[in-house]
């Protein structure tokens, strides 16, 4: 995979900013994916540096910065077959608080008797993903908060999950195509050295301390 720009390398924005410090932009001239570490890492190369991506967070980035361009009331997607939700008592109280804000984020809850619950959609950009696993981690988050005036407060924190819930797992093996999307659209993002929550996507070891490793000057 070649992107071609700017000759600012990758190895000075691997780590996350500072406090009130702005992103640089990225812009690496050559990157060339190498292969996949104990299948969590992406392996690679930018020019003489050697860069390790976390991949679940690299897609977590990605996932989060679309949902983030999107209005606020994001596109849905039906699904084919409603998923049913078996929530705990403190769970079913929070879907019914913040139905209206699931609604805008794309996840349709309706109720079906007792604790249980319809799922008849979800955001549209997360149809290739487990809808389950996404909204219950969602509501999971949900019953924790005390009240629904940190909605507005907290939409970021609810993409955030969203994104972090949808997003591909540490553990799961890609193909080198997949590795070259994951990149090329890591690449693309604003702020591709942090994940939403503020973690590390970038470890870079530079070329120079891999010379001095081997002794070479």
């Amino acid at each position: 995979l070649e992107v071609h720009a700017a000759p600012t390398g990758l190895a000075e924005i691997a780590a996350p900013p500072a406090p009130g410090e702005e992103q640089p932009p990225l812009a690496p001239d050559e990157v060339t994916i190498l292969g996949q570490l104990d299948a969590t890492y992406l392996v690679v190369q930018h020019g003489r540096d050697l860069l390790l991506v976390d991949q679940h967070r690299a897609a977590e980035r990605v996932i989060f910065d679309r949902l983030m361009a999107q209005p606020r009331r994001l596109a849905r997607q039906l699904l084919a077959v409603p998923v049913t939700l078996e929530l705990a008592p403190d769970e079913a109280a929070a879907v019914e608080d913040y139905r209206e804000a699931l609604g805008e984020m794309g996840f349709e809850v309706e109720p079906f008797g007792g604790s249980s619950y319809l799922l008849r959609s979800v955001p549209a950009q997360l149809t290739h993903s487990n809808p389950e696993e996404v909204v219950g981690g969602m509501i999971a988050e949900l019953a924790q908060w005390q009240s629904s005036d940190e909605l507005g407060e907290r939409r970021e924190a609810m993409l955030a999950s969203v994104a972090c819930h949808a997003a591909i797992k540490a553990g799961q093996r890609l193909s080198p195509p997949e590795m070259q999307k994951l990149v090329a659209d890591l690449l693309a993002t604003q702020t591709p050295a942090v994940c939403p929550h503020g973690d590390p996507v970038i470890v870079t070891m530079e070329g120079a301390l891999i010379d001095r490793k081997f002794g070479r000057s």
